[in-house]
């Protein structure tokens, strides 16, 4: 299904046959609610893992050449990982519950691509630095023994790049799609025009 969802996004993104109008440009002002699936964050195993959830904001800043719009714009999310199980241990059963959670705050800034003029589509380019807040837990049953196997996690700032896409279902609501490396390799989402 990720196969059928990147290649039908890809496909709309790269047609330029069809003839009309982008609907972001300067000035404009969107609200946007996503969910990501896959991660860059973390980097160990782990046997749970929540959707990255998001809201974002952007503003039409300029229009450039090119043709198109350059905007800049704001990101919150949350994304968060658990390992745990237990296992039989001297005579008794030991577990273990890891957890880590990360809020992402971020300033995005895109290129929304007027050239391809396909009706109500907003194909655009995105570059996000975030921080990345990290707050780790470690549990275990065991008595009287004091273990660090938190590693050396801590908080962080990344580098995110994303090519997406708006659908505009009215003059105020669109569906959008993301792909990109980092807090979720595919993103989809509801945004609205403020």
């Amino acid at each position: 299904m990720l196969r059928l969802i990147t290649f039908t996004l890809m496909s709309v993104i790269l047609s330029g046959s069809v003839m009309a109008q982008s609907d972001f440009r300067e000035g404009d002002n969107v609200v946007a609610f996503g969910v990501g699936l896959g991660s860059s964050l973390g980097g160990f195993s782990s046997n749970s893992r929540t959707p990255a959830l998001s809201v974002q904001f952007e503003h039409g800043q300029w229009e450039v050449g090119g043709p198109g719009t350059v905007s800049i714009g704001g990101y919150l999310g949350y994304k968060g990982f658990k390992n745990s199980g237990s296992f039989p241990y001297s005579g008794g059963s030991y577990s273990y519950d890891q957890r880590w959670r990360y809020i992402i705050l971020g300033f995005r800034s895109a290129y929304h691509y007027h050239g391809f003029e396909v009706k109500n589509l907003d194909p655009y380019a995105c570059i996000m630095l975030a921080y990345d807040i990290l707050d780790y837990s470690y549990n275990d049953n065991l008595p009287n023994v004091e273990y660090d196997y938190g590693g050396n996690y801590s908080s962080s700032f990344s580098l995110t790049f994303y090519l997406g896409s708006r659908y505009y279902l009215d003059k105020n609501w669109s569906a959008f799609a993301e792909l990109g490396y980092g807090v979720s390799f595919l993103t989809v989402g509801m945004a609205y025009k403020l």
